[in-house]
């Protein structure tokens, strides 16, 4: 029962097996000495025959695992541990076995030739372990080897091989008591080691506790040194970038300003050489020159107009000049100043849906721009016989749009976000050889972003382009 309550309290197997295998050898006793046969079943000498084997079978089976647990055979060493499960086996068929109609003598001897082998291999197990300093081995072997003879004797009285005597007779009893107690004595000393076990873990994971905290107090103030260094030259690449970025919207911005002055020069005298207002050139081939000097100076000018405007933009230089004024006007004289060139391509441009009373508080001129370089891209790059078509309206949220449409060669998603960058261009050739420096749309959705609003393009391969300009609602100056 002490045992047993041990091993409520500890959680340890050993105690359970060894309270067990006490119970099984005291019934074992009883039934040998007459005890059980006289008060709990008189008169029944079957059943003391077969108590007599089982309980001896029993108390091999419990002994062996209390072995396995108190020793740590397992650990020990893995042969060990297989004998002690086939002698394990071995007692339990034992039990079996006395409870079948197989002759009692047999079955005995079979039992009592286990329960020696059992004895010798715990007490050779007790020497392996004490030679391996296990805890409480040396105890526990001295245990062991004071109820062999009260086996030997018993095993040999049943078969009839040595003649009875009170020495032989009671040997078991002194020997199983001797063994209890010294048992006992290591079972609690195994109580102190468990104990001590117990302790040292609870130091080693108090320990490992304190490293672990120090190693994260460690690692997180190596991880904030790093995100300050990390931000520290982040803010150093930032200001770099913004740095040349300003300087090259500056050197670009005096740079334009520096050839506007030459190319207004050559594009107004090529236009008077052209149109020979001072009087006749002599040759017809010289007023095709001044024609072509005329229009790739102009066309030049233009691409330095769009360089000087993002540059101003990128700068934070552009100002806006805000007007009110009316959506239909500014978009009729953007298509018809697109018209000629779409004639010239023989594309149809349409206006279909036009809020002819809206107006706008916005820039003007910056709108118009927006709107040229919109149409005059969805006609460069729309076939003969295609269509250009633009709208207004107003969302639900509020926002203003224009909508530009074209049937042309469409855009790859893969090149949507590049045609957006500054001299960005289409990836695909027959995009890339149409007239332009790719400044169109890049000025269009940063002027649409100077005044708060977006520009999105959404576009197939081969089936058109529609980009869309939203300004703000608070654009809008008749709601």
């Amino acid at each position: 029962l002490y045992n047993l309550f041990l091993f409520f309290i500890l959680k340890d197997l050993a105690y359970l097996y060894y309270g067990l295998y006490n119970l099984t050898v005291i019934i074992f006793c009883g039934t040998v000495y007459g005890y059980n046969y006289q008060f709990l079943w008189p008169n029944n000498v079957e059943l003391n025959f077969n108590m007599n084997s089982a309980t001896s079978a029993a108390a091999v089976v419990f002994i062996l695992l209390f072995v396995r647990r108190f020793l740590a055979v397992p650990a020990l060493a893995s042969w060990a541990d297989r004998a002690l499960i086939g002698m394990a086996i071995a007692g339990g068929a034992g039990v079996f076995l006395s409870f079948t109609d197989l002759n009692y003598n047999l079955v005995f001897t079979f039992i009592s030739v286990t329960g020696m082998i059992v004895v010798s291999y715990i007490c050779f197990l007790g020497v392996y372990a004490w030679r391996r300093n296990v805890p409480a081995s040396g105890i526990f072997l001295l245990a062991w080897v004071s109820p062999i003879f009260g086996f030997a004797s018993i095993a040999l009285l049943a078969q009839g091989l040595i003649e009875y005597s009170n020495l032989f007779y009671y040997s078991l009893g002194v020997g199983v008591l001797l063994e209890m107690a010294l048992l006992s004595f290591a079972l609690a000393g195994r109580i102190n080691a468990v104990q001590l076990e117990k302790a040292q873990a609870q130091d080693r994971a108090l320990t490992a506790e304190k490293h672990l905290a120090q190693n994260l107090v460690d690692t997180k103030a190596r991880l904030e040194e790093q995100v300050r260094e990390r931000t520290v030259q982040l803010e150093t690449a930032i200001q770099e970038a913004d740095e040349a970025n300003r300087s090259k919207s500056e050197f670009l911005a005096n740079m334009s300003h520096e050839l506007r002055t030459p190319l207004n020069a050559i594009i107004g005298f090529s236009e008077i050489m052209e149109k020979q207002i001072v009087g006749p050139l002599g040759n017809e081939k010289y007023v095709d020159y001044a024609s072509d000097i005329h229009g790739s100076g102009a066309h030049l000018l233009d691409i330095i107009n769009d360089i000087l405007d993002l540059s101003k933009i990128e700068a934070g230089a552009q100002e806006l000049n805000l007007e009110t004024f009316d959506v239909g006007e500014l978009v009729e004289e953007s298509v018809d100043l697109v018209r000629g060139r779409a004639d010239q391509s023989g594309v149809t441009l349409l206006a279909p849906e036009i809020e002819s009373r809206a107006q706008l508080n916005a820039d003007r001129l910056r709108t118009k721009q927006i709107l040229l370089n919109l149409l005059s891209n969805a006609v460069k790059f729309s076939d003969a016989g295609g269509t250009v078509e633009v709208y207004t309206r107003q969302t639900e949220a509020g926002e203003f749009e224009f909508r530009v449409a074209d049937q042309g060669l469409g855009i790859a998603s893969e090149d949507l976000e590049k045609v957006l960058l500054s001299f960005g261009q289409a990836a695909d050739p027959t995009i890339r050889n149409q007239d332009g420096a790719g400044l169109g749309l890049p000025l269009s959705k940063a002027l649409a972003e100077l005044h708060g609003g977006s520009l999105e393009i959404e576009s197939e391969l081969g089936q058109g382009t529609t980009v869309t300009v939203r300004y703000p609602p608070e654009r809008r100056a008749n709601g």
